[in-house]
């Protein structure tokens, strides 16, 4: 570990220098992975094309729109990052590492929920906050009070 020159400092900070641009295959085949599921998922579009005013037609609508916006984003990120790794001097090559994780996992969050939010819109259950969502089965030794004996005879302790 090195530290940084003064010129890098005064753009990144202080920060300990770590080599990682022997790491850009690792994120090249991150970018190649994702390309092929947004690849799989456009066929899958076009070959079945779905109704959008239906239940799942909306539901697979939005999965489109949010994961086109999800890819695109990423991509873009991730294409600058490969380019810093390679291009820029060693000691910015995480400069946009970081900024990627938090796009990737925020991204990734907002898709599933607004899938989640639109899946319960089209939903036909209604939900009641009086009602639990899991019934729970009531067993005998819950019933018992506390001083009362089991009912096999035994005690525990």
């Amino acid at each position: 570990m090195t530290h940084s020159p003064d010129d890098v400092v005064r753009i990144t900070g202080c920060l300990p220098n770590i080599q990682d641009q022997e790491l850009w295959p690792a994120f090249l085949l991150l970018m190649i992975a994702e390309t092929n599921i947004f690849v799989l998922t456009i066929l899958k579009r076009y070959l079945e094309p779905v109704d959008r005013k239906g239940r799942t037609g909306r539901l697979f609508y939005t999965m489109y729109r949010d994961g086109t916006h999800f890819y695109a984003i990423v991509l873009a990120i991730s294409v600058v990052n490969i380019f810093v790794m390679l291009l820029a001097p060693q000691e910015l090559s995480t400069f946009v590492q970081t900024p990627l994780r938090v796009v990737h996992s925020s991204l990734c969050a907002r898709v599933m929920l607004n899938i989640r939010k639109t899946a319960f819109s089209t939903s036909e259950i209604i939900w009641s906050d009086s009602e639990p969502a899991i019934e729970m089965e009531r067993y005998p030794h819950r019933d018992r009070g506390q001083g009362s004996p089991p009912e096999d005879g035994i005690r525990e302790g």
